[in-house]
């Protein structure tokens, strides 16, 4: 019996008397040299289009793109989920169906399931959330901090401010400006 070889896009395969050829490498083709004017004009369309696509770029958003600075004070998503439900031992934890490694924060109220709009990435946690840009500086991934979590919770009434202050402690970092411009409204 002959050998068992994995096939890939460049084995050729023989069937019932027809062949497929391996495709052929791609050639590297050498890029001119552009110009002055050249250079002159994309300088112009790149700073039109970073003009028009400003709009669509968040405040602050160096920041939040700063993982490093971001990170805070990191936690496993293990432990955030016992201090939460240390809080409010009413809350539910499920993994996500639609979405794997993530998961999120439910409650039951008459009976019935409901969503807190609370959900985060398992592993590490960051205090604060990191988004990810594309090629034109535009958000396209967010990576929910613990705060954002804790605020999602206190807007859907499973925490209050005071229980997220003695568990959590309150952020004083120049991070945490997104998180007091948001929780303003439920500090009592």
């Amino acid at each position: 019996m002959p050998d068992i070889i994995p096939a890939t896009e460049y084995t050729n395969v023989s069937c019932y008397g027809w062949q497929v050829q391996p495709t052929p490498q791609p050639k590297a083709v050498p890029r001119r040299q552009l110009h002055d004017s050249d250079k002159d004009e994309l300088q112009r369309i790149r700073e039109m289009s970073d003009s028009y696509l400003g709009a669509n770029r968040l405040p602050d958003q160096d920041n939040f793109k700063d993982k490093e600075r971001q990170l805070g004070k990191a936690m496993h998503s293990s432990e955030f989920v016992q201090k939460v439900l240390k809080l409010n031992p009413g809350i539910l934890c499920e993994d996500s169906l639609n979405c794997r490694g993530h998961a999120g924060f439910y409650y039951v109220e008459a009976g019935e399931k409901k969503y807190t709009n609370a959900s985060f990435q398992k592993g590490i946690l960051p205090e604060f959330s990191i988004i990810a840009t594309d090629a034109a500086d535009l958000p396209v991934r967010v990576q929910y901090g613990w705060r954002e979590v804790l605020l999602r919770l206190v807007k859907a009434r499973q925490l209050s401010f005071r229980q997220v202050v003695r568990m959590f402690g309150d952020a004083g970092t120049v991070q945490a400006k997104a998180w007091r411009r948001n929780i303003r409204n439920f500090r009592r």
